[in-house]
């Protein structure tokens, strides 16, 4: 369990430096991407249930020279894992197809202002639930005056 923890505070002083030298920019959205199934993967291995399960079960086959045993519980929960991630991939990119995501970069001008318009869309729809109507303001910056 310490070990869990210690991995999760240098897991979050990496993400701080990495935040601090690329701040916002494409090369950070590309790590962050590239580094989120990794980090998944490691969760539901050392951080769930599995790791409490699996270990002693595992380590209790192998003391009993049962390892065929061992070893076919190790193939069940990498091959589980294997399908899940898999599975994880395949809605990511039936999200992406769905939702006509280009494959290939359009710039991030026009990435900012597809997010930007999706987002407003997304507010819209929560302000007319609530009964509210969101109302557009003047793209000039507030002048303030002394």
């Amino acid at each position: 369990m310490a070990a869990f923890v210690a991995s999760r505070v240098l897991g979050l002083a990496r993400d701080v430096v990495i935040a601090a030298q690329l701040g916002t920019s494409d090369a950070a959205d590309a790590y962050y991407a590239a580094f989120c199934i990794p980090d998944t993967i490691f969760l539901l291995i050392a951080g769930g249930a599995l790791a409490s399960a699996f270990i002693p079960t595992f380590a209790d086959y192998w003391v009993h020279d049962d390892k065929t045993e061992a070893w076919r519980l190790a193939s069940g929960v990498i091959n589980l894992l294997l399908v899940a991630t898999a599975h994880k991939i395949a809605r990511i990119f039936y999200f992406m197809l769905k939702h006509r995501k280009p494959f290939h970069d359009i710039g991030a001008e026009a990435y900012g202002q597809h997010e930007r318009e999706r987002e407003v869309a997304r507010l819209q729809k929560k302000a007319a639930k609530l009964g509210f109507t969101l109302v557009q303001s003047s793209d000039q910056p507030a002048q303030v005056s002394e």
